[in-house]
């Protein structure tokens, strides 16, 4: 039998008052409305009650609520949300009212954190996070927004909002469909663009949390990982120009360290974890040590670099583009034996760089004892899962061959490929050399 009683929030609380609107929901401070309990809590109703979507994303925040518990998550206190099916039913949901601002609307009024309070406020959340993420629920929305900062405390800080959350244990009923875009404007995070399969990440939330943390020291929003210059959020001037004023020049390193790791674009080089980030993020203000403890910390430091993600991940780079390289000049070697002694092979400009998944070197034929005027500037560079190699020669740019990352292919094509671009390049020359000598 359905309860009546249940079809608006009116029927069991009373508001004390309006708070600030959301995107989603309306929200009032209220109290029960029979007068056996006095206690202050924070009612949300669902605007959109026709969307069918925003219904089962209430259902599924009132579901994280229920199954989380933990003091930096609102305690559930009542809901209607299991009859998110049923349009008859208005859905709210009540749960502990939390008296503060947001982290948003403290920056605001307030100004940035501190170093320490913010370093406070960022180890209390990614507590709460990795608490979550161990619990197999992944937020997928954290902002300043969705950061209440208990009492107007910035080291008190408790997550809201888990209207986006996914649990792993969850089927394909309450799966956001992959055509939709996740996330925020906060930071907008490739995994959960539109089309994705990588929206279930908890990765993700460890981004963010790393975008809030920059936020609570510069007051900047980082929006993009990449900027127009290709600069992550915390190398861009105004961020570093703040940054800079608040840290003396050996945490300064840590920090954009740390950041460096963060907004990578490939989740794979990216913190791992709420506890990785929160390690690393406990270490940036170290007080100083003798030599001999230092030395220490530092070989410790080596080998968990060396044991990370982002250390195997560019280690394997580097092997894949070293591997490209030398077929290269394995081709120049076969080329160099056919052209005979009047021609050689120089090269010049060797470049590797596995953080960025790039390598280049260029290449020049040329009669025996003259100088080097033409070049043919070969690029690999790691796309996805293949690696792609251009020959740039005479100001033009071309790919000449792509091969599986897994699998690499430098046979007959690549081969033909590479000479092409060289001999192209001897053509050249020879012309040149016969205009100067007819001239």
């Amino acid at each position: 039998m359905i309860d009546d009683s249940d079809r608006t929030w009116k029927k069991h609380w009373s508001a004390l008052g309006d708070l600030e609107r959301g995107g989603q929901a309306d929200v009032k401070r209220v109290v029960r409305s029979d007068g056996t309990d006095d206690t202050v809590c924070f009612l949300k109703i669902l605007l959109h009650q026709n969307d069918p979507e925003r219904r089962r994303r209430m259902y599924r925040e009132v579901a994280a609520y229920r199954t989380l518990e933990h003091p930096r998550i609102p305690k559930l206190v009542h809901s209607n949300t299991d009859k998110f099916k049923d349009s008859s039913f208005k859905l709210n949901v009540v749960t502990e009212y939390i008296p503060g601002m947001t982290l948003s609307q403290f920056i605001a009024q307030n100004g940035v954190l501190d170093v320490e309070s913010c370093m406070v406020m960022m180890i209390g959340m990614l507590e709460v996070v990795q608490y979550c993420h161990d619990q197999e629920w992944i937020h997928r929305d954290i902002k300043p927004d969705n950061i209440v900062l208990r009492k107007d405390s910035p080291i008190d800080p408790v997550l809201v909002d888990f209207g986006l959350s996914f649990n792993r244990a969850e089927e394909d009923e309450s799966k956001t469909p992959s055509l939709d875009e996740l996330g925020n404007r906060f930071l907008r995070l490739p995994e959960l663009s539109l089309g994705s399969p990588m929206k279930r990440d908890p990765r993700s939330d460890v981004t963010f949390c790393a975008g809030v943390l920059l936020f609570g020291l510069t007051g900047i929003t980082p929006s993009i990982l990449l900027d127009e210059n290709r600069r992550l959020p915390h190398q861009r001037p105004t961020a570093m120009q703040i940054l800079g004023a608040k840290f003396a020049p050996r945490p300064l390193q840590r920090l954009l360290t740390i950041f460096d790791c963060a907004f990578d674009i490939d989740l794979a080089c990216r913190w791992q974890s709420a506890a990785e980030l929160q390690s690393a993020i406990g270490r940036l203000n170290q007080a100083d040590q003798t030599p001999e403890d230092e030395i220490a910390f530092l070989r410790r430091e080596v080998d968990e670099y060396r044991a990370s993600s982002v250390a195997m991940s560019s280690e394997e780079n580097s092997n894949i583009l070293q591997h490209a390289v030398d077929e290269l000049m394995r081709v120049t070697v076969e080329l160099r034996s056919r052209l005979g002694p009047l021609l050689v092979i120089s090269q010049t400009n060797f470049q590797l760089d596995p953080f960025k998944a790039r390598a280049a070197t260029s290449l020049s034929v040329q009669r025996t004892g003259q100088s080097v005027h033409d070049w043919v500037r070969f690029t690999f560079e790691i796309v996805g899962s293949e690696v792609v190699v251009d020959a740039q020669s005479d100001g033009r740019a071309e790919p000449i061959h792509r091969t599986s990352v897994h699998q690499p292919e430098y046979g007959p094509s690549f081969k033909l490929a590479a000479e092409t671009a060289l001999l192209r390049q001897l053509q050249r020359e020879l012309a040149q050399h016969r205009d100067r000598f007819a001239g």
